[in-house]
């Protein structure tokens, strides 16, 4: 992940650096405290750090010390346990302490205010030159180091030092974090930044963190944000754990799904009481859940189906903010928290365009009905009216794809005789409305006339081998005698996915729609003598032969039949 230099408003929570000299021996000429970064998840290099000094250390021939307020916090009074502490009962009490104790953070707290309020100047200041900070101080005695960090992408946080004792001179490390966050696609067992599926489709993904380093904190916001794109249908399947624990929702969790205007889903998983996990820095947090590849699916091979997250988290153990009234889990505008950078993953899917037309003339050829099948295919069907098989339907489908209401003359000698212009004189339908896009489920052989330009399309379409066979050839034209095999592979990466798309052995180029184009030729049938007749007449539908709107359209603008069993 880039790095991008932020400054933190680091007030470093406050460390008490005791800085001590052996009188014993002569007195060194410099004192120092050494500032140390080793946590990978931030960086010190090139910030300042400032040394303020609270108590004055003496010691005598014996090597004991005493302490006294410093000059510039003489004033300064703590308060605690509703008790005020000031001069030598602070000292007093700052004896009951222990390193790294909650009450110990909390008192570099009060101090830091302190000096921020008062405006006093630091005993020593130091850049740090790679992740390490050395400052110089005049004298002995217990300090309070703050300073600045760097932390990945503009990210911001609030580091604490620890207590140490220097003799001359004190080390302590850096106690500071930047959480991050990370998402992947599990696709067959294997985690990737992106895939491509077919519509219908479902894409899992898995979420991971980790328990953040909130030394210093007694309030820690952890909020994930989750955006789902228009082609992805958020699933209600969200699991969490940390460590070994499962989350439930709404006792450990609120998860707000919100459909927003522009058909993006949002998910928000504000965590409640997150400083509870304090205890348990670095353990593993891990989302999981589902997402269906629906109808909305872009086929744009660069911008795909994305799927985004990002993290919201506190950043200052000094200034902890506050949450909504709805929601105390939830921090308001102002409050100190940062966000990570926003982790994209991207499903890919294609689509493939039949046009058919006479093999010698290469024109445009009606009438053609076609069934595609895959292994795992889900197509999607574009409609307002459809026509549904029934036995009580008035409709009966012709083989332009179109519907009439009237009823074939199947007597060759009769006037009127039409049967040829029918798909099946036997097979009626009845019209209903749906709704605008629906998905056709697995298992059911998706078959759709081409359109007045002889064109069919099929949407939403992953890897695999695919066969079109046509079923109906168009009038005076023979039936293609083999099916049409498509194959389809994908290389799919973040940056955009590379299709390779054969028609048997021949190669597919994508038009500016992103479908994969090829033609199907037909040839003229040959007529074979007859007698006692009139020869082959073709009746034109005239009048009440309906050509009905729309029809079921496969996967776009496309006419379908849509028969149910």
């Amino acid at each position: 992940m880039k790095r991008v230099r932020s400054i933190l408003a680091l007030a470093l929570a406050l460390v008490l650096v005791l800085a001590m000299s052996t009188a014993a021996f002569a007195a060194p000429e410099t004192y120092s405290i050494t500032v140390n970064n080793t946590n990978s998840a931030i960086s010190i290099n090139g910030n300042t750090y400032n040394a303020y000094k609270i108590l004055d250390a003496t010691y005598d021939k014996e090597g004991h010390v005493s302490y006294t307020v410093s000059t510039e916090f003489a004033n300064f009074t703590y308060t605690v346990g509703g008790n005020n502490y000031q001069g030598e009962a602070l000292i007093a009490y700052l004896g009951t302490l222990t390193n790294d104790s909650d009450a110990l953070d909390a008192f570099a707290k009060a101090a830091l205010t302190y000096a921020t309020t008062n405006s006093i100047q630091p005993a020593g200041t130091a850049t740090a030159e790679g992740e390490t900070a050395t400052i110089s101080v005049p004298a002995p005695g217990y300090y309070l180091v703050s300073g600045t960090a760097t932390a990945p992408t503009d990210q911001t946080v609030t580091a604490a030092c620890s207590l140490t004792t220097a003799n001359p001179n004190a080390e302590v490390n850096v106690k500071a974090d930047a959480p991050s966050v990370d998402k992947k696609i599990v696709d067959n067992g294997r985690d990737v930044d992106a895939n491509d599926a077919s519509i219908g489709d479902s894409v899992n993904y898995k979420i991971t963190s980790r328990v953040p380093n909130m030394k210093g904190y007694t309030k820690y916001f952890f909020v994930m944000e989750d955006t789902l794109s228009k082609g992805l249908t958020y699933n209600e399947d969200m699991v969490i754990t940390i460590g070994a624990k499962t989350l439930v929702k709404d006792t450990d969790y609120p998860l707000t799904v919100t459909k927003n205007a522009d058909g993006t889903t949002s998910l928000e998983i504000v965590f409640k009481n997150f400083i509870q996990y304090k205890g348990q820095t670095d353990a593993a947090i891990t989302l999981t859940y589902s997402a269906t590849l629906n109808q909305d699916a872009v086929l744009d091979p660069t911008t795909g189906n994305p799927n985004t997250v990002k993290l919201i988290y506190s950043n200052n153990p000094n200034q902890e903010g506050e949450g909504t009234p709805e929601n105390p889990d939830k921090p308001v505008p102002g409050t100190p928290v940062s966000e990570t950078p926003t982790v994209e993953t991207k499903t890919y899917v294609t689509g493939l365009k039949l046009t058919k037309i006479d093999g010698s003339t290469k024109k445009p050829l009606t009438g053609a009905k076609f069934e595609i099948k895959g292994t795992g295919m889900k197509v999607v069907l574009i409609n307002k009216t459809i026509y549904k098989a029934s036995e009580t339907g008035t409709y009966y489908m012709l083989k332009d794809g179109t519907y009439t209401e009237t009823a074939p003359v199947t007597d060759k000698n009769a006037d009127g005789y039409n049967a040829d212009l029918y798909d099946d004189v036997n097979k009626k339908y009845e019209k209903v409305t749906v709704v605008d896009k629906t998905t056709v489920p697995t298992q059911i052989n998706a078959t759709g006339y081409v359109d007045e330009n002889g064109v069919l399309t099929f949407e939403g379409l992953g890897e695999g081998t695919y066969t079109i066979t046509e079923l109906v050839a168009p009038n005076g034209y023979n039936l293609l005698k083999d099916p049409i095999t498509i194959t389809i592979t994908a290389n799919a990466t973040l940056e955009g996915c590379t299709w390779t798309v054969k028609n048997g052995e021949t190669g597919l180029t994508a038009g500016a729609d992103h479908l994969f184009a090829f033609n199907v030729e037909n040839n003229s049938g040959t007529e074979l003598p007859s007698t006692g007749g009139t020869g082959t007449t073709i009746f034109y539908i005239l009048g009440s032969l309906l050509v009905v709107v729309a029809g079921v359209v496969l996967v776009t603008r496309k006419r379908m039949n849509a028969s149910e069993n």
